[in-house]
């Protein structure tokens, strides 16, 4: 009987972070038909963005 409540309340865990998933990527979809942007990072821009801090030493890009 415990092994049993144990699968369970582990198969609806997966079951909600696996219906989570599905939401996020759905979100993602729509906001990004509809208004063209996406809170997804793809790694190219943060690479750029990384490697643009790098250059800067820690600076600021209002600092002289």
């Amino acid at each position: 009987m415990a092994l049993s409540t144990t699968l369970k309340s582990n198969f609806t865990l997966a079951v909600r972070k696996a219906w989570q998933s599905i939401l996020f990527v759905f979100t993602n979809m729509v906001q990004t038909q509809i208004h063209g942007y996406s809170n997804v990072i793809s790694m190219l821009q943060y690479r750029n963005k990384r490697s643009m801090t790098t250059q800067l030493n820690g600076k600021l890009h209002s600092d002289p």
